[in-house]
């Protein structure tokens, strides 16, 4: 339902509390008729990349300087080339010549039409169902 901004769902005059039984038959319905959860909730690379990430301590020389670029602006002072080199030595940062983390292997589709086609798959599977009248 589109909402406006500062609109309270349970506030609108046509939502309604319904209390209801649901068996394990129905949903294990539900559940078959979305792939066992899978077309709700499809693979996500940019999650998986960023999970990766959250571990990471090996960047490039270009990544460490660009992070410490953004840093210095953040806090309005430039780290001294000395305490850059001790905070990266005791967060045992590492050096390497080409960035680690890449979107490589990852089930990423670039082809704009494939992504349109997926959608559309996905939306196609989208059901509804009425739930007042308006």
């Amino acid at each position: 339902m589109m909402m406006k901004k500062g609109h309270d769902f349970e506030r609108l005059p046509t939502v309604q509390k319904v209390r209801f039984r649901h068996s394990a038959k129905v949903s294990m319905r539900i559940w078959k008729s979305f792939d066992e959860g899978r077309a709700l909730f499809p693979a996500d690379a940019a999650a998986e990349l960023a999970e990766q990430a959250k571990c990471l301590t090996v960047f490039t020389r270009s990544q460490l300087d660009q992070a410490w670029t953004k840093l210095d602006a953040w806090h309005g002072v430039t780290t001294e080339l000395a305490g850059r080199q001790a905070i990266e030595m005791s967060a045992s940062l590492t050096v390497a010549d080409s960035p680690v983390l890449t979107w490589d292997g990852l089930n990423v589709e670039t082809d704009v039409d494939q992504m349109r086609d997926q959608l559309e798959n996905v939306l196609r599977q989208v059901r509804c169902r009425m739930a007042s009248y308006i």
